[in-house]
């Protein structure tokens, strides 16, 4: 039974996103960066595109309509490398130029008018609280197609993410490049600094600092946090469970701050009881600026409801787990990890 945490290394690795596909939503993300950028501006090739993992990346002018765009800056679990293959989108922050508007619908109608208009090839939609931007088979445009309702949730990167396409990784070549373009504002009286205004799960501005989500990260220095978030973030997709992934990311980092890693499949059990135990308590951020602002797990109190139904069967069949575990019951074992991950991920 010492082979469980093989089992489990083997779902995450099922679920990460390859690194061929990692590096063409970047080629996508930086198509989608120049466009924004002004006719004749200073795009500057490679070197003016987005800095990844730095997330600088100058731009000047206004593009067709709505605010001008200064930069864009990666976020979510592409960046935090804690992505789920199929069904995470690739989150960009676009910072505005200006204050942020009282209504996100205004900021999200501006910025959806300028993608479109930008790129006429790409599938663009709104989300609650993004732009949803697909861009075809990999390397090529053209609207993709099939995401599920679980786009419209809020969810990933600082702000949202959502469920998506069904695939394993040799189908990767037929995959959408999907991007999630997030408005944003820098944070006031912080004009040129790493703060940024930023709309959460809730649809309300929150203060968001790209990059600090990372340095907590690296900070704890548990080697199986990533691998346990990825888990986390695979039981959501395969079940459609209406929850933000930064949300269960933060909780993921609560366990980790709380105790050290004993093992992947405890772990996993002690995240999901204490979730479905704090009902989806709003959680503190330990990366924002303040360190103690609020992480919602849904866009509604409705939702919230949703979501604690799945929650509640994922704690009771992760607790089955250990016990099974721990009575050396190889057949209940799987069949409870079976109930947690579905076939979305092959054990």
């Amino acid at each position: 039974m010492n082979e469980v945490g093989a089992v489990l290394e083997g779902i995450a690795a099922a679920a990460r996103v390859p690194e061929d596909e990692v590096a063409a939503h970047r080629v996508f993300r930086d198509r989608v960066a120049d466009a924004l950028a002004p006719a004749g501006g200073s795009a500057g090739g490679s070197a003016g595109r987005v800095a990844g993992r730095e997330g600088a990346a100058g731009r000047e002018g206004a593009g067709s309509g709505g605010a001008r765009v200064l930069r864009v800056v990666d976020a979510g679990s592409f960046r935090h490398g804690t992505a789920v293959h199929g069904a995470s989108r690739f989150d960009v922050f676009v910072v505005l130029d200006g204050g942020r508007p009282r209504s996100l619908a205004r900021a999200l109608e501006g910025l959806r008018a300028k993608v479109a208009g930008a790129l006429p090839d790409a599938g663009v939609r709104l989300a609650p609280d993004s732009v949803l931007v697909d861009g075809g088979a990999r390397g090529g445009g053209g609207p993709a197609a099939s995401n599920t309702d679980a786009d419209l949730r809020g969810d990933d990167g600082g702000a949202a993410a959502r469920g998506g396409n069904d695939g394993n990784a040799g189908d990767a070549e037929a995959r959408p490049l999907r991007l999630r373009l997030i408005p944003a504002y820098e944070a006031p009286g912080d004009a040129g600094s790493a703060t940024l205004a930023v709309p959460d799960a809730a649809r309300r501005w929150v203060l968001h600092r790209p990059g600090a989500r990372e340095q907590l990260l690296e900070r704890i220095g548990d080697a199986h946090l990533r691998t346990l978030i990825r888990l986390v973030l695979a039981w959501k997709y395969a079940n459609r469970v209406p929850v933000s992934s930064y949300y269960l990311e933060t909780a993921v980092i609560r366990q980790a701050l709380r105790q050290p890693s004993f093992s992947l499949l405890w772990d996993l059990c002690w995240v999901l009881e204490q979730a479905a135990h704090d009902d989806l308590m709003n959680l503190p951020d330990l990366s924002s600026p303040s360190q103690v602002q609020k992480v919602r797990a849904t866009e509604s109190l409705a939702r919230r409801i949703e979501a604690q139904v799945p929650l509640d069967r994922a704690a009771a069949h992760a607790r089955a787990a250990v016990n099974a575990y721990l009575d050396d019951d190889t057949a209940a074992l799987d069949a409870r990890l079976a109930a947690l991950f579905g076939d979305r991920f092959a054990l």
